[in-house]
């Protein structure tokens, strides 16, 4: 009986390509875990950056500089604004973005902003510059915009008119045409103002309250010249207000318990 020689032969000519095998496996096992591993502490860095970047000011900001002295603003106000922006680093502070808040409060009309490095911004603030009082507490720009600053004894010198909101620039048109005329008239007014019905007042320098209308305001004031030189020069010290609204005359209310006699025939014209 002859030996069967050809499998012993097979056994092992293949147990040594199945270890070359497994060692080939384990070997890119092997590269592929340390590549992984290389990746991993890569990302574990770069998160480690990221973290300390956005945690910490590697340039904080420490000045904050103005171009120009601010006249009716409050620097400390913009100071605050800064202060309460999300970034504090130089390098991640969006100068647009910080603008545009700083640009948001009402008496600034514009802003520009500049980084000066290593530690402080500059900015370039342009004032809303106060023309009129608006009411209590507001005022009016050359533009007709109305707006609040903080309190000011050279502030209060302003000339004072009042009117409904969204008829600002009508209010101040008014007051750029009428104020000088009537002081080449001879009349000095205390203040203008636009009630919510949208009739014209004055307040004459005296106190008196003149109501001259909304219609035919150029005849109005006309009338008033005449009203003032008749009736508020001799009496105007009894007057509580003037009414101009009547089309052939006007009407006068006179103080509580006064009325000068010889009044009565002077209220038509």
């Amino acid at each position: 009986m002859i030996p069967n020689t050809r499998n012993p032969r097979r056994h092992s000519v293949s147990r040594p390509i199945v270890r070359a095998l497994l060692r080939q496996l384990f070997r890119a096992l092997s590269q592929w875990l340390i590549a992984l591993i290389l990746v991993a502490a890569i990302a574990f860095s770069g998160w480690l950056a990221y973290k300390r970047i956005t945690e910490h000011a590697f340039f904080p900001l420490r000045r904050v500089l103005f171009v120009r002295p601010l006249i009716y603003g409050d620097s400390q106000t913009i100071t605050d604004v800064v202060a309460g922006y999300e970034s504090r680093d130089m390098l991640r502070i969006d100068l647009r973005s910080l603008a545009g808040r700083i640009a948001r409060l009402d008496w600034v009309d514009s802003v520009s902003l500049r980084k000066q490095w290593p530690d402080a911004l500059q900015i370039d603030v342009h004032e809303r510059v106060p023309i009129l009082r608006w009411g209590k507490e507001a005022f009016l720009d050359r533009k007709g915009v109305h707006f609040s600053l903080p309190p000011s004894p050279t502030l209060d010198t302003l000339f004072p008119v009042t009117g409904p909101q969204g008829h600002e620039k009508e209010v101040l048109d008014m007051y750029r045409t009428i104020r000088p005329w009537l002081k080449r008239q001879g009349i000095a007014i205390q203040s203008l103002i636009l009630d919510r019905r949208l009739v014209w007042h004055v307040r004459l320098g005296n106190g008196i309250d003149v109501i001259v209308g909304r219609e035919k305001l150029e005849q109005g004031f006309k009338k008033l010249v005449l009203v003032n030189r008749r009736i508020v020069a001799r009496y105007g010290r009894y007057i509580h207000s003037v009414d101009l609204r009547y089309q052939d005359g006007f009407s006068v209310r006179w103080k509580d318990g006064v009325e000068p006699i010889g009044s009565r025939k002077e209220k038509a014209l």
